[in-house]
C-alpha cells in the first residue's frame, strides 16, 4: 500500500518540508504547501467498531454487509468530524464479470440497487454479493471537499470462503428451502442460508438477518413439536430457513435488525434451542433462549440487544406490554400442542406475559415442559413426555431424525409429518434467485399480486438510507463503549408503510475520539471479547459483591480491640494487677494495724495480706516483676488461693467495678495508671 494511506507524523513532516521547499522555489507559499499536506482521509469505522488503526485487509463471506465510516484527519491524527455527504466511495471487484461500483454520497441518491453501496447515518454499507466467487474486493474512499490533497484510503475485503477452501470454493447457485434438496459440497450456514437474508456484524459476532415475509414473525412459532426417541422434544419448522437455523444455532433480538441468528461454534445439531415455562391453567410456552450455550448471550443492551437473554431464565422480567424488550414468547394451550402450526393457536402478547409471570413466580420453567426450577416436577425429558401427554389428553406426534452424508460431514433434520404450507415454501424473495439486485436489510417481502410477477418489498426507511448499528468507541476511563452520533444533517426516517422497523432515538452528545496513531496496535479491537455485552451481565453482579467488602471491613475492628487485650498480657501480671489494685484500699486500713482481723472477716483478702507486708509498699514502685518471687510464699495459704484466682480473674476483666478505686489513685502519681 502506498505510504499516503498510512502516514506517520514524522513522515508527514518530512514530506511537508520537502514539498514546501520545492513549492517555495516555484513561487508558492510555505503555508499553502503545509495546508495541502496537513489532512488525510481515513476509514475510521468497520462493522460498528471505531478504529482508525484498522487493518488494511478484513475477511468477508458472500452475503455479508460491511458497514464503513470515513473521516478527514489532521496531521496529529485528530478526526475533523466531516459529514458522510463529503465522501465518494468505490468498489472494484476483481472476479470475472465483476466491475466498478461508485457511490457519490453528496448526491443523496439511493446507491443500493444500482450499486452494492447503501448510505446510512454514519457512512455506507457495502453488500457483498451472495454469489461472490472472487478472491477480493477493493474499497476506496476520498473526500470531495479536500480533493486530491487529502488522498484516499483503501480497504481490501478478502473472500474467506475462497481462502479456506484453497481455491476449491463453489459459490452458491440456488436457494434451499428444504433439506432434502441440499446439494452443496459441504454443510455450513453460508450454503444453507444463501439468498434467505443477509449477514451483519454486531460486537464482533456474525449474525444472519432473515428476509421478513410477515410483520410479526418470531422464531419457533411457525411449526410444531414432535417427539424423537433419544432427542426428546424436537421442533419441525415451516420457515423456509428454519430446517437449519432452529437446529444449528441460536436466535437473538436486536433493536435495529430485529431477530438475528448466529451459528454454534461446533456446528452440531440440536433438537431445539428454547426454554420452557407453563402455568397451572394448561398453558405451555417457550422462547428462543438456549441455556446450553450461554456464551451466545454475553452481549447485552449496550450493544443493541433487547431480548433480555443476558439474564437467562429471568429474561421475561424485562418484558412489558408495548415495551422495548422482545423475549419472543410463544404460548399455546396444551390441547393444541400437537397441532401442525403453533402460530394458529398462539396467545396474544399480554396473555403470554401473564403466563410467563405466573410460571416464573412459581418456579415452573426450565429446559423441558413440566420442569420445576426449584425442585420437584419432572426431572428429565422422558418424564416430560408423560407430563405433556397427560395435559394433551392423548399421545403426542412421534417422528425421527434423518441423516444425510454431505461431503465429509452430515446434515441432520427431523422428518416432517405434515406437508410444508406453500406460502412458507415459496416466499416472495425467492423470485429472482441469488443474482437479483440487493435489497436493504430489514425489508419485508410479499408475493407479487400478479401471477409470475416480481415480489413486492418494503424498505424499512425512506430517502435512500439503510439501517445500521452505530459505530462504538471504547472509553478507557469508564471501561465501556459508547455509540457515536450520526454523521449527517439528514438522519434516517422510518418508512410509515414498513410494519416492523421504527427508528430508535440516536445519541446526539459529542464523543471524544482517540487520535489515529499509525504503527500502534488497535485500541478497540481487543475489547469486543471483553463482553461489551457483559456490562449488562456484570451490572447486576457488583451489587452482589459490594456488600461483601463491608463484611471484611468490620473484621479489622474486631482485631483492633484485641491489642488492648494483649497489651496488659505482656506484663503477664493480669492476676497481679487485680491483686495489687485491691491492695491500696487494703493498706489504708492497715495503719490501724488490724492485720490479724482480715483473715477472720474476709478470707480472700487476708490471703493476700500476708504477701504485702514485705512487698506491698514497694510494689507501687515499678517492681511488679518481683511479685512472682512472693509466689512461693503462698504455699501455706495456697489452698484458698486457687479458689480466689479463678474467681477474681474473670471478675477482674470487666474491671469497671474494681477500677472504682482509681479516683483515689490520682494522689499516687506512680499508681496503676500504667496498665491503662
Amino acid at each position: 500500500m502506498s505510504l499516503i494511506y498510512r502516514p506517520t507524523t514524522r513522515l508527514w513532516r518530512g514530506l511537508s518540508l520537502a514539498v514546501s521547499t520545492a513549492l517555495a522555489l516555484g513561487g508558492l507559499s510555505l503555508a499553502a504547501s503545509q495546508a495541502a499536506l496537513a489532512d488525510y482521509v481515513r476509514i475510521t469505522s468497520v462493522n460498528d467498531n471505531y478504529d482508525a488503526n484498522h487493518e488494511n485487509t478484513i475477511d468477508v463471506r458472500p452475503g455479508d454487509v460491511v458497514s464503513l465510516s470515513a473521516d478527514v484527519l489532521s496531521d496529529d491524527g485528530t478526526a475533523q468530524g466531516r459529514q458522510l455527504e463529503d465522501f465518494y466511495w468505490a468498489a472494484d471487484d476483481t472476479a470475472p464479470g465483476g466491475g466498478l461500483d461508485e457511490c457519490d454520497a453528496s448526491q443523496g441518491d439511493n446507491c443500493l440497487g444500482v450499486t452494492n453501496f447503501e448510505l446510512n447515518d454514519y457512512g455506507v454499507s457495502f453488500y457483498v454479493p451472495s454469489d461472490f466467487a472472487g478472491t477480493q474486493i477493493t474499497i476506496r474512499v476520498r473526500s470531495l471537499s479536500s480533493g486530491q490533497a487529502a488522498g484516499e484510503d483503501v480497504l481490501v475485503l478478502r473472500n474467506a470462503a475462497v481462502v479456506e477452501s484453497e481455491g476449491a470454493y463453489q459459490p452458491p447457485t440456488e436457494i434451499v428451502t428444504e433439506p432434502t434438496s441440499y446439494n452443496y459440497p459441504s454443510v455450513n450456514e453460508d450454503y444453507a442460508l444463501a439468498g434467505h437474508g443477509r449477514w451483519v456484524t454486531v460486537a464482533g459476532v456474525r449474525y444472519f438477518v432473515p428476509n421478513h415475509y410477515m410483520a410479526d414473525w418470531v422464531p419457533y412459532q411457525h411449526g410444531h413439536w414432535v417427539w424423537v426417541d433419544g432427542d426428546g422434544w424436537t421442533w419441525v419448522s415451516n420457515d423456509p430457513w428454519g430446517w437449519y437455523t432452529e437446529h444449528y444455532g441460536y436466535w437473538r433480538h436486536h433493536s435495529i435488525y430485529g431477530w438475528i441468528w448466529a451459528a454454534f461454534r461446533d456446528r452440531a445439531y440440536r433438537a431445539h434451542t428454547v426454554s420452557w415455562f407453563y402455568d397451572n391453567d394448561g398453558s405451555i410456552g417457550w422462547y428462543p433462549y438456549y441455556d446450553g450455550y450461554r456464551d451466545g448471550y454475553r452481549h447485552g443492551y449496550a450493544h443493541g440487544f433487547n431480548d433480555g437473554y443476558w439474564a437467562g431464565y429471568q429474561a421475561g422480567r424485562f418484558y412489558r406490554s408495548g415495551g422495548r424488550y422482545h423475549p419472543g414468547f410463544t404460548v399455546i394451550h396444551s390441547r393444541h400442542f400437537g397441532h401442525h402450526n403453533a402460530y394458529d393457536h398462539r396467545y396474544d402478547r399480554d396473555r403470554c406475559h401473564n403466563t410467563w409471570n405466573n410460571g416464573y413466580q412459581g418456579g415452573r420453567y426450565g429446559r423441558h415442559p413440566g420442569h420445576h426450577y426449584h425442585g420437584g416436577g419432572v426431572s428429565d425429558h422422558h418424564q416430560s413426555r408423560t407430563w405433556v401427554e397427560g395435559r394433551y389428553g392423548r399421545g403426542v406426534p412421534v417422528s425421527h431424525v434423518v441423516t444425510r452424508h454431505v461431503g465429509r460431514g452430515e446434515l441432520r433434520f427431523p422428518h416432517r409429518l405434515h406437508e410444508q404450507p406453500t406460502h412458507y415454501r415459496n416466499p416472495g424473495y425467492i423470485s429472482g434467485g441469488l443474482r437479483r439486485p440487493p435489497t436493504s436489510v430489514g425489508s419485508v417481502f410479499r408475493p407479487s399480486p400478479v401471477s409470475g410477477g416480481a415480489p413486492v418489498f418494503t424498505r424499512p426507511t425512506t430517502g435512500g438510507r439503510g439501517i445500521v448499528a452505530p459505530p462504538r468507541v471504547y472509553n478507557p476511563g469508564t471501561g465501556h463503549s459508547v455509540p457515536l452520533p450520526p454523521r449527517t444533517s439528514r438522519p434516517v426516517v422510518g418508512n410509515p408503510e414498513h410494519p416492523i422497523y421504527r427508528p430508535a432515538p440516536v445519541p446526539t452528545q459529542p464523543v471524544t475520539l482517540p487520535p489515529h496513531r499509525p504503527g500502534q496496535p488497535p485500541i478497540t479491537r481487543p475489547q469486543p471479547p471483553i463482553t461489551r455485552p457483559q456490562p449488562p451481565i456484570t451490572r447486576p453482579q457488583p451489587p452482589i459483591t459490594r456488600p461483601q467488602p463491608p463484611i471484611t471491613r468490620p473484621q479489622p475492628p474486631i482485631t483492633r480491640p484485641q491489642p488492648p487485650i494483649t497489651r496488659p498480657q505482656p506484663p503477664i501480671t493480669r492476676p497481679q494487677p487485680p491483686i495489687t489494685r485491691p491492695q491500696p484500699p487494703i493498706t489504708r486500713p492497715q495503719p490501724p494495724i488490724t492485720r490479724p482481723q482480715p483473715p477472720i472477716t474476709r478470707p480472700q483478702p487476708p490471703i493476700t495480706r500476708p504477701q504485702p507486708p514485705a512487698v506491698s509498699r514497694p510494689q507501687p514502685q515499678p517492681r511488679p516483676v518481683a511479685r512472682p518471687i512472693s509466689r512461693p510464699q503462698p504455699p501455706a495459704v495456697s489452698r484458698p488461693q486457687p479458689q480466689p484466682r479463678p474467681v477474681a480473674r474473670p471478675s477482674s476483666r470487666p474491671s469497671p467495678s474494681r477500677s472504682t478505686p482509681s479516683p483515689s489513685r490520682p494522689s499516687r502519681p506512680s499508681g496503676p495508671a500504667r496498665p491503662h
